[in-house]
């Protein structure tokens, strides 16, 4: 899948919860290039050295969490499934991510998207730091950031009933995505928990990550 890149920025009035540069971008297994990967308190945003790159605002995101299934994907990274046709940054300001498929950009006109709410296609992003160990300050920012957007549907919970904490389960290996869920449903809609590494666990003692479950 080909993906326009577009000139952005992290606007003035938004909050930087994280920053991290020499961060690559993959998408669907593809690699984009090296840049810096910022978390903020309204998007999920990569840029190249150009200034060049994405953003994807928190309610287009339907799973993120720590991945070390090298046997899967070779190096450990922030795992994001996100629905491509919501993947936007900014409709007021005409700052979109473009993502393609097939060589045909995916932005719709309004009787497109109309007909095609509930069938939006899925994109996976991974996001590889060059410092490994920066992977659970990413994924804990991604998870404040979440709190500070919740869903449209969710709006009228609190972010304790949105957010609860992940229990343990069996080992620990339970991650909470970007919906508060502390498990990932497969297709069957049965959650498997050791589908993600604990973004608590000590390196190397992860469990590793099925991605090839969350496909649809």
């Amino acid at each position: 899948m080909a993906v326009k890149l577009h000139s952005v920025g992290v606007p003035l009035e938004e909050s930087v919860l994280h920053c991290q540069a020499k961060t690559s971008c993959y998408v669907d297994s593809d690699i984009i290039s090296s840049g810096t990967l910022y978390v903020t308190s309204s998007n999920v945003l990569w840029m190249n050295d150009e200034q060049k790159g994405f953003a994807v605002n928190y309610d287009s995101i339907s799973v993120h969490a720590i991945s070390k299934a090298i046997n899967y994907f070779p190096h450990p990274c922030i795992y994001m499934m996100v629905s491509e046709l919501s993947c936007e940054y900014d409709k007021a300001r005409n700052k979109n991510c473009n993502l393609e498929a097939n060589g045909h950009d995916v932005e719709k006109d309004d009787e497109d998207e109309e007909d095609d709410d509930h069938e939006d296609r899925i994109i996976d992003l991974r996001f590889v730091p060059s410092d490994v160990n920066s992977l659970n300050a990413i994924y804990e920012a991604i998870n404040k950031g979440s709190c500070l957007n919740p869903c449209a549907e969710d709006a009228d919970l609190s972010e304790d009933d949105n957010f609860e904490p992940v229990e343990e389960m069996g080992q620990g290996d339970g991650v909470e995505n970007a919906n508060g869920n502390d498990d990932v449903e497969d297709e069957n809609g049965e959650g498997d928990p050791d589908q993600f590494a604990n973004a608590d666990e000590e390196e190397g003692g992860a469990a590793d990550v099925d991605e090839s479950a969350m496909e649809g």
